[in-house]
């Protein structure tokens, strides 16, 4: 298509598939002027038939459909972004340690739990990040440091050193029996 910028699609497919079937030695064998005029004449309704601009047509509304999916999502995506600011924003920080060893005061669990619990320190955890206060690793840091030490207290079962040795007893199917009997009778 370089080179000729104006070439529509059905008019390119054409030529590609004339160079690749070596379509001129074909024509040059069996083709009389009344084939090649008729060509022509085929040719010429169908371009004039609108492929190119039903097709033009058809693209720029698949377009306008996806710009407009994504700019939707893209709403949806600041809102929700607002949204986590807002409830970051909204989380009391505990000012001491000592605050742990009590039971979450009203102000950080309005359900009234008696004990501090994982959505606890994920809450506190996510609003010290959002906050931008330092020395508070990422989510990813800190699975990372639970996955080692998991391997750490479990290792000897991750390992393939209890693989079983000697042979493994096998099972026969019903169906294995019974071609065993046809056979034997």
């Amino acid at each position: 298509m370089e080179g000729k910028p104006t070439l529509t699609l059905h008019q390119y497919n054409a030529q590609a598939m004339y160079s690749k079937n070596n379509t001129i030695a074909f024509m040059n064998a069996l083709f009389e002027q009344e084939d090649h005029e008729f060509i022509m004449r085929e040719a010429r309704i169908i371009d004039a038939g609108g492929l190119e601009k039903k097709r033009r047509i058809t693209q720029t509304e698949f377009c306008l459909r996806l710009a407009a999916t994504t700019h939707d999502k893209d709403k949806i995506k600041r809102r929700k972004a607002v949204e986590l600011q807002e409830k970051l924003k909204g989380i009391p920080l505990i000012l001491s340690l000592a605050e742990l060893d009590a039971p979450p005061t009203l102000r950080i669990d309005s359900s009234g739990a008696k004990r501090w619990i994982g959505r606890h320190y994920n809450a506190q955890l996510d609003a010290l990040r959002f906050r931008s206060v330092p020395g508070i690793p990422s989510k990813s840091k800190l699975y990372l440091d639970h996955i080692s030490e998991h391997r750490l207290q479990f290792g000897a079962s991750l390992d393939n050193s209890s693989a079983i040795e000697g042979p493994v007893a096998t099972t026969t199917d019903w169906y294995e029996e019974e071609d065993e009997e046809m056979e034997e009778s």
